[in-house]
C-alpha cells in the first residue's frame, strides 16, 4: 500500500505540476553547427518536422539567435519567444510553425578580458560561414518545401550576420575577416520580413556591402530594425555601446548608412520600419522579442505579405511653400506534438497596422513642406524619418545628405553634445538642417538644448 501511495503521489505532482506550467507550443529546432556543412538528414528533418506542426502554414517565422548562446540556453529562449510568435499569429487569425536555428555560438574565453576579443572575432567569422552554407540551405529548403508560407526571418545580434549572409550570399565584407563561399548563390531567396533586432551588423554594411535590395535574387518585403534612440541615454543597448570600441559602430546603434539608390529603394516601397521602442540596456533575446514588439512586428509581417507595395519615388522640387509655424502631428527541436491540433484559424481582412499607415500617410502627402514638417514631430520615429527623405528631396534635390551622413551626423549630436547642433546649423550643405527643420525643436528640447540655451 505504501507502495501505491507513492506512485499515486508522484503521478499527481506530475499533473500539478503540467496544469500549472503554461502551456508549450511545438516548435522545430534545427542544429547548423559550425555551419560549414549541413547534412540531408537535418534539413530532411527540419522539414518533415514543420509538417508535422503544421502541412501547410501561412507563416514561417525563423527565429536565429546571437553570440555566445550555449546549445542548452538557446532551446530555451526559443521556446519562450516561439509561444509569444505563436500567441501573436494566432490573433491574427494566421497559422504559423515557427523554426529556430541554432548555431555554435558558444566562446570559450569569452569572460576573460584578454581572450575576449578573439573569441568574439572569431565567432563572427563563424556567423558569416553559417549564414553562407548551413542556414542559406535550410532557407532555400522551407521556401521550396512551402511555397505558400510567408518567410519572417527574426535575428538578434549575432544573429544578423547569420541572416544577412543567407539572404546576401554576394555581400562584400570591407573587414579582415576572410570571405567564404555560398551555398547556390545564384538562387533566388524572398522574405516577407526581416527584423533585425540589436544587430551586430556594421551600421555602414549596406553601403560598404554592395548590397542590392530590389534584387530579384535576394529580397525581404519589410526590413525591421531596432535602434537605439538618439534622445534619452537610459534607453541605449549597452552591450552595442561596448561593441563600438572592438569593431565599430553597431547597426543596432545608429541609423543605418546606405546609397542614395538604397535609400531611394526602401522609403519609396514602404520596405523599412526604424523601431526605437522599449530597447532593453542588457541587449537580451528575450526582451528584445517581447510579446509587445513580436505584436508589431508579426501584425506587419502578415499586412505586408498581403498586401504588397510597389515603390514610386515622390517627385523632387520644386517646393511649395514655406511654413513658418508647425502644425500639430497627425493622431496620435521539436517539442512534444499536441494530440489533437485545434481548427486553423478563419483568415480576415485585417486593418493596416498603425505603424505602417502613419508610413503610407506620410508617402502620400501632396509634395509641399508644410505637409511634411509636422511629421518631423510624429510620434512615430519611422514617420519621422520618412518625412525627412521627403523633404530632403524637396530641398536638396535627392538623398544625398542621407547617403553622405550629414544627417545622421548632426543626429547623433544630441546624445553627446546637442547644443553644439545650433553651431552645425549655420555652415550645413542640407536645407533641413540650415533652416532648421532637422533636428526638431522638440528634439532638440529633449536633448536639453533648448532654443533659449544657444
Amino acid at each position: 500500500m505504501p507502495f501505491l501511495l507513492k506512485i499515486f503521489t508522484r503521478l499527481f505532482m506530475v499533473w500539478w505540476l503540467s496544469a500549472a506550467l503554461p502551456a508549450q507550443q511545438p516548435f522545430v529546432l534545427a542544429w547548423l553547427g559550425d555551419g560549414s556543412q549541413l547534412s540531408e538528414f537535418t534539413i530532411g528533418e527540419t522539414l518533415y518536422n514543420v509538417h508535422r506542426i503544421q502541412d501547410q502554414p501561412d507563416h514561417i517565422v525563423v527565429l536565429v539567435h546571437g553570440y555566445n548562446v550555449p546549445r542548452e540556453d538557446g532551446a530555451s529562449q526559443f521556446q519562450e519567444v516561439a509561444d509569444r510568435c505563436y500567441g501573436a499569429l494566432a490573433k491574427l487569425g494566421r497559422t504559423s510553425v515557427v523554426v529556430g536555428l541554432e548555431w555554435d555560438s558558444a566562446a570559450p574565453g569569452a569572460q576573460t578580458p584578454w581572450r575576449a576579443k578573439n573569441a568574439y572575432l572569431t565567432k563572427v567569422e563563424r556567423a558569416r560561414i553559417v549564414g553562407h552554407n548551413a542556414a542559406r540551405q535550410v532557407l532555400l529548403r522551407l521556401q521550396k518545401e512551402f511555397p505558400r508560407a510567408k518567410i519572417n526571418v527574426l535575428a538578434h545580434s549575432l544573429g544578423c550576420e547569420v541572416s544577412a549572409g543567407a539572404l546576401f550570399p554576394n555581400i562584400v565584407y570591407e573587414d579582415e575577416i576572410p570571405k567564404t563561399a555560398s551555398y547556390d548563390p545564384a538562387q533566388a531567396m524572398r522574405w516577407n520580413c526581416w527584423a533585425l533586432t540589436g544587430s551586430d551588423l556594421d551600421y555602414n554594411v549596406w553601403y560598404n556591402g554592395q548590397v542590392e535590395f530590389e534584387s530579384p535574387q535576394s529580397r525581404a518585403d519589410l526590413l525591421w530594425m531596432t535602434i537605439s534612440p538618439y534622445v534619452g541615454n537610459g534607453f541605449r543597448d549597452q552591450v552595442l555601446q561596448v561593441r563600438q570600441a572592438v569593431r565599430g559602430m553597431a547597426g543596432g546603434s545608429a541609423f543605418p548608412h546606405m546609397t542614395e539608390r538604397q535609400y531611394d529603394s526602401i522609403f519609396s516601397r514602404r520596405a523599412v520600419f526604424f523601431d526605437q521602442r522599449d530597447i532593453p540596456q542588457g541587449h537580451e533575446f528575450v526582451r528584445y522579442f517581447s510579446e509587445q514588439r513580436l505584436a508589431h512586428i508579426l501584425a506587419a509581417a502578415v499586412w505586408i505579405g498581403e498586401h504588397p507595395v510597389q515603390g514610386t519615388l515622390p517627385a523632387a522640387g520644386p517646393t511649395v511653400g514655406v511654413p513658418v509655424v508647425r502644425a500639430t502631428p497627425p493622431r496620435g527541436f521539436v517539442g512534444p506534438q499536441l494530440e489533437s491540433l485545434p481548427a486553423p484559424p478563419v483568415p480576415a481582412e485585417l486593418p493596416e497596422p498603425s505603424d505602417l499607415a502613419d508610413l503610407d500617410r506620410v508617402l502620400a502627402a501632396p509634395n509641399r513642406i508644410e505637409e511634411l514638417l509636422p511629421w518631423l514631430e510624429a510620434p512615430n520615429s519611422s514617420a519621422q524619418l520618412y518625412a525627412l527623405w521627403r523633404l530632403e528631396r524637396l530641398l536638396c534635390g535627392g538623398s544625398q545628405h542621407f547617403a553622405d551622413e550629414t544627417l545622421d551626423k548632426v543626429t547623433r549630436l544630441l546624445r553627446s553634445k546637442p547644443r553644439t547642433v545650433w553651431a552645425e546649423r549655420e555652415n550645413s550643405p542640407c536645407e533641413s538642417v540650415r533652416r532648421g527643420y532637422w533636428p526638431t525643436e522638440a528634439l532638440m528640447t529633449k536633448a536639453g538644448a533648448p532654443a533659449w540655451s544657444r
